[in-house]
């Protein structure tokens, strides 16, 4: 919520500043969530978030900035609008790998002490 904040006051005269996150693994949707600020339901969020989700990878946000005015996309070029902005950037996005280990012969040895 502090990085939709510090884009908000980026873009302070944009209309929209809609947004999809995901707070852990890409495959945990409890830790997801999204927001169309204001454009039609299901038009913006929605969309971010369903790239986000495609790209497999976790830990990220996505705020997507728009300044209204002039033409009137609809519902489908919204999607379309939003959707297409993100997949162009995404392959340039740059990733970290994040592993977890466990120290296996720690628990095999307290096994061992508990017999």
């Amino acid at each position: 919520m502090q990085f939709l904040a510090e884009i908000k006051a980026e873009h302070k005269d944009a209309r929209h500043h809609c947004w999809g996150f995901i707070g852990g693994s890409p495959k945990d949707s409890v830790n997801m969530g999204c927001s169309d600020d204001g454009e039609p339901k299901g038009t913006a969020g929605k969309p971010i978030l369903a790239v986000l989700q495609g790209t497999n990878v976790g830990e990220m946000v996505a705020v997507v900035v728009r300044y209204s005015g002039g033409i009137k996309l609809g519902t489908g070029g919204l999607v379309r609008a939003y959707s297409n902005g993100l997949q162009q950037l995404c392959p340039e996005m740059p990733t970290t790998e994040k592993r977890f280990l466990s120290n296996f012969s720690y628990n095999v040895i307290m096994r061992k002490w508990q017999l």
